[in-house]
C-alpha cells in the first residue's frame, strides 16, 4: 500500500475522485463515517474510516492488467467551493463493472491522510519558523520593550524581597559558573543594552541548528515531520559555537550573606552545591541525583514530611518551609532549603532546627514505610504532571537541550523506585555539608522613606574647586 499526505487543515471538504478525466462520486468528509458508492463503470471505492483517513481502494483481480490512466483525488472547500489540494493516487486498471465480494481479487489500498494536524498547530510552525530568522528589530520598538522588561524585573525581583534573596544567594553561591547571573539580567545590564546587542544575539542563537522542536499530543508524526522540514528546512543556519564556560571552583567553606530589604518577616535560604544528571547512565554515581530527589521528598514531601512535622507543627519555629532540587541541568546546581520563621522566632533558630533534622537523617534511620510513602509521592507527582501535554513537551525539551537523551525521562520512575534508604543517607552526608553551603538571610527593613541628609553649610568638602 502507498500513503500520501494532503497539507490541509481539518474541516469539511468535497472529495472528488477522478479517473481517466471523469469525476466520480463526491461527498463531504469529516461529517460521518460512511461508504461512498463508486461509479458503476469503474472499480473504485472511497470512504472515510473511524480514524479520519480517506481510504481509496482499487479492486483488481489481474495485477498484470494494463494501466489505462491515473486516478486523482481532489479536495474542494465545502464553503467556498475552491480547490485546496489534489494528489495523484496511483494507476487504475480497466474493468467493465464493479465486482462483488465473491468475484473481486485482492484489494490494493491507497490511504490518503487529510488534516490530522489542526490548523492552529500548522500556523504555529509557520509563524515560529518565520520568527526564527526573519524578526524585524526597530529602535522604536526596542526602546518601548526594554522599559517593559525593566518593569518586569522591578515587579518580580526588585520589589519582591524573597525573590531578591534568591537572586543574591545564587550570585553568592556560584563564583565562576554562569548560574550566578540572573536570566533577565541585572538592571545595569538592561540600562546598558543597545539594539545592536539584541541583533547580534538573535543572529547568533536563533537558528534551526540551535533549536529543539518538541510536539506533544494527538498528532501524526510523519505529517509533523514533513511540515517541520517544509517550514524550518530552508532556513539559514548559524555558526553556533558553545560559549566558554568555566567550571565552578570548589567551595572551600560556608558562605553567608545578609540582604536588607523592606519586608514584614525574615526569610532563610540554605543552598548546598549538588550534582545533576549526566549523560552517563552507567557512571558509578548516576544514582545520586535520584537519591537527592528522594531526599527532597523526605524533608518536604507533604504534611507528613520531616520539616513540616518538626519545624512547623512540632517546634513551631517556622511558619512555612520548602525544599527544591532540579536533577536536570547543564551544570551542577543547588539543593535549596528555604523557610519563613514563625512570628517571634529568628532565622538563626530556624537554621539550627534544619541542621538538627539533617543530622537525624544521616545518623538516624529512614524506615521502609517512610521511604515507600515518599517514593509514592514523588512518583505520583511525576505521573500527575505528565497529564499536562505542556509538561510532557517541556520535560523532553529540557532533557534534550541540557545534553541528556530524551528517553532518559522514561526511566525516572524506575530509578526513583530503586533508591534505598542507605543511598538517601549517603547523599545527605556527602552533599549537605557546610563546605558547600551558602546561607542567605533576609533582614526586614522599615518601609519608611529614608531621612533627608543635611549637608554642611560650607558645601561638599569633596567637591573640586
Amino acid at each position: 500500500s502507498a500513503q500520501d499526505y494532503l497539507e490541509v487543515a481539518a474541516g469539511e471538504y468535497t472529495v472528488i475522485v477522478g479517473v481517466g478525466g471523469r469525476d466520480f462520486e463526491s461527498a463531504p468528509i469529516y461529517s460521518e463515517s460512511r461508504l461512498l458508492e463508486p461509479d458503476s463503470a469503474h472499480s473504485v471505492m472511497i470512504y472515510e474510516n473511524d480514524q479520519g483517513f480517506v481510504d481509496v481502494a482499487v479492486l483488481d483481480d489481474d495485477i498484470s492488467a494494463p494501466a489505462v490512466g491515473k486516478m486523482r483525488l481532489t479536495l474542494f472547500n465545502a464553503v467556498t467551493d475552491k480547490q485546496v489540494s489534489l494528489v495523484d493516487i496511483g494507476q487504475y486498471t480497466a474493468r467493465g463493472t464493479l465486482c462483488d465480494d465473491s468475484s473481486c481479487g485482492s484489494l490494493i489500498p491507497h490511504r490518503v491522510l487529510i488534516g490530522l494536524l489542526p490548523a492552529g498547530q500548522r500556523i504555529s510552525l509557520e509563524l515560529e519558523a518565520d520568527r526564527m530568522r526573519n524578526l524585524l528589530l526597530s529602535e522604536e520598538e526596542f526602546r518601548k520593550e526594554i522599559e517593559v522588561v525593566k518593569e518586569e524585573r522591578r515587579l518580580r525581583t526588585e520589589d519582591n524581597p524573597v525573590a531578591y534573596l534568591y537572586e543574591t544567594a545564587f550570585a553568592t553561591a556560584f563564583q565562576t559558573a554562569p548560574y550566578r547571573h540572573p536570566i533577565i539580567g541585572w538592571m545595569a545590564d538592561l540600562d546598558a543594552m543597545q539594539i545592536g546587542d539584541l541583533q547580534t544575539w538573535y543572529d547568533r542563537w536563533y537558528a534551526p541548528n540551535n533549536a529543539t522542536l518538541v510536539v506533544a499530543g494527538d498528532v501524526e508524526p510523519d505529517l509533523v515531520h514533513r511540515l517541520t522540514q517544509k517550514h524550518f528546512g530552508p532556513l539559514e543556519t548559524s555558526m553556533v559555537t558553545a560559549p566558554r564556560t568555566l567550571p565552578e571552583v570548589t567551595q572551600q567553606g560556608m558562605k553567608r550573606v545578609t540582604v536588607k530589604r523592606p519586608a514584614e518577616l525574615p526569610h532563610l535560604l540554605m543552598a548546598y552545591k549538588t550534582p545533576v544528571l549526566r549523560d552517563q547512565a552507567a557512571a558509578p554515581a548516576s544514582w545520586e541525583p535520584y537519591a537527592l530527589e528522594v531526599l527532597a521528598g523526605v524533608l518536604d514531601g507533604g504534611n507528613s514530611a520531616r520539616l513540616a512535622t518538626h519545624l512547623v507543627r512540632g517546634q513551631e519555629v517556622a511558619a512555612s518551609v520548602g525544599v527544591s532540587y532540579d536533577l536536570a541541568g547543564r551544570l551542577d546546581g543547588l539543593f535549596i532549603i528555604q523557610a519563613a520563621p514563625a512570628r517571634g522566632r529568628t532565622a538563626g533558630e530556624v537554621e539550627q532546627a534544619v541542621r538538627e533534622q539533617l543530622d537525624n537523617i544521616v545518623s538516624g534511620e529512614i524506615s521502609e514505610q517512610e521511604l515507600a510513602r515518599v517514593k509514592a509521592q514523588v512518583v505520583s507527582s511525576d505521573v500527575y504532571e505528565r497529564d499536562s501535554l505542556f509538561y510532557q513537551a517541556m520535560i523532553l525539551g529540557i532533557f534534550e537541550t541540557t545534553g541528556l537523551p530524551w528517553r532518559l525521562a522514561d526511566e525516572y520512575v524506575a530509578r526513583i523506585q530503586a533508591i534505598s534508604a542507605e543511598q538517601v543517607k549517603q547523599v545527605a552526608d556527602k552533599y549537605l555539608r557546610d563546605d558547600g553551603l551558602t546561607v542567605a538571610v533576609l533582614e526586614p527593613q522599615s518601609r519608611q522613606a529614608p531621612a533627608t541628609v543635611q549637608r554642611p553649610a560650607g558645601g561638599d568638602r569633596h567637591a573640586g574647586g
